[in-house]
């Protein structure tokens, strides 16, 4: 397996992180930590550095933490980007742009802040962005924007604001005035040069896939060698299982079936607990983020603790053969336990654990390599 695509981490001003510097990390990397200390925020974080902060991951973050949109500067309901500013400001009380990227590393930092411009007239001014190529498109034919600074408060006939995404050479500046669903599409159109800096990334969440997700990874999965990869996962939990298949029963509605050795006809995976459904979503996610990350929440949810190793090793096995770096988060200290036997085995694939703690509403964490996990193990020392 290559360099880990994140050796390191940094972040500044995103959501409940006004700071946060994990200096270690590894090919495999388990999260620790009480409730609310900002796991699944790390998650988060790392999945908008990989899909170059785009607004679709926006949306997703937001509507993962149920947090409706507002009417504020268009005319629909929008996500409220300001969210995922440290302490949710108010849009004109943001100065200070969110970093995600590498420790000390400031050519790898995803970059996300507010601009404010006002639109004059193309006779007006020289200068400006007329084209739109510096403003993301989307600038009305005989209209320049310059940029201002923030409001005092804002009003239809105030400066637009704008969501300003920086990663390398890349800078994209999306109105926030215009609907949420032509950002989007602007989006995809002007970011297709930058595809090849994007980093494969797949999300798995406490709850596992919805519908709409696995029907999208089905499709890079079927009629490839991956697929095997997700047979044996379920095979940890249920060896008997031989096959499988998605069934499109209705518009947005499949059923997963499995070819079970001794029975005639397949089985919803349904039937068979949540731990099938937890490992085939692993086996699913794993072999989509080739060459990239992969992203676990609460990765123990649904199954037992008995077969933790296991399903360590397999996740070991099977991102090292397709380069994948994989962050994961718990709250168990058996999962623990079950990481450092599933990642001491291969000299080549280092895993790292991350105690996150807040104290005072700073945040510091630990870090915890193959050696000092060995040493907790065997004494037995709570560390979460």
């Amino acid at each position: 397996m290559t360099t880990p695509l994140f050796d390191s981490l940094e972040i500044r001003q995103f959501r409940a992180f006004d700071y946060i510097k994990i200096e270690q990390l590894g090919h495999i990397n388990l999260f620790l930590g009480k409730n609310n200390v900002g796991k699944s925020t790390l998650l988060e974080a790392l999945s908008l550095h990989a899909n170059l902060g785009s607004p679709q991951t926006i949306q997703w973050i937001l509507d993962g933490r149920d947090e409706p949109g507002e009417v504020r500067h268009g005319n629909t309901v929008d996500p409220t980007v300001w969210s995922l500013f440290h302490d949710h400001p108010a849009l004109e009380r943001i100065k200070e742009s969110i970093q995600i990227g590498r420790a000390g590393a400031p050519d790898s930092a995803l970059s996300l802040s507010i601009a404010w411009l006002r639109k004059v007239d193309e006779m007006d001014v020289s200068g400006g962005f007329g084209d739109g190529s510096g403003y993301g498109g989307g600038v009305q034919p005989g209209h320049q924007y310059v940029e201002v600074g923030p409001p005092d408060v804002t009003d239809g006939d105030g400066p637009i604001p704008s969501l300003v995404v920086k990663y390398g050479s890349m800078r994209r500046t999306l109105r926030l005035d215009e609907a949420y669903d032509d950002l989007c599409r602007r989006w995809n159109l002007q970011t297709r040069s930058h595809r090849d800096i994007a980093t494969p990334c797949v999300h798995v969440g406490p709850g596992g896939l919805d519908d709409a997700v696995m029907r999208i990874l089905w499709e890079q999965v079927v009629l490839t060698d991956a697929k095997q990869d997700v047979i044996d996962a379920m095979r940890i939990i249920a060896p008997e299982t031989e096959d499988f298949a998605l069934l499109h029963l209705h518009e947005r509605v499949s059923s997963l079936r499995l070819r079970v050795k001794g029975r005639q006809d397949p089985v919803p995976i349904k039937t068979m607990g949540d731990g099938m459904n937890r490992l085939f979503g692993l086996g699913m996610a794993l072999a989509c983020a080739k060459d990239g990350i992969l992203l676990v929440d609460e990765i123990e949810n649904g199954i037992h603790w008995s077969v933790l190793p296991d399903v360590w090793k397999f996740v070991v096995k099977v991102a090292k053969r397709l380069n994948v770096q994989v962050f994961a988060t718990t709250h168990s200290n058996d999962c623990l336990k079950a990481f450092q036997m599933g990642t001491k085995g291969d000299p080549n694939m280092d895993g790292v654990a991350v105690r996150i703690e807040k104290r005072n509403g700073e945040f510091s964490t630990e870090i915890f390599d193959e050696r000092r996990l060995a040493v907790i193990v065997k004494e037995a020392i709570e560390i979460r």
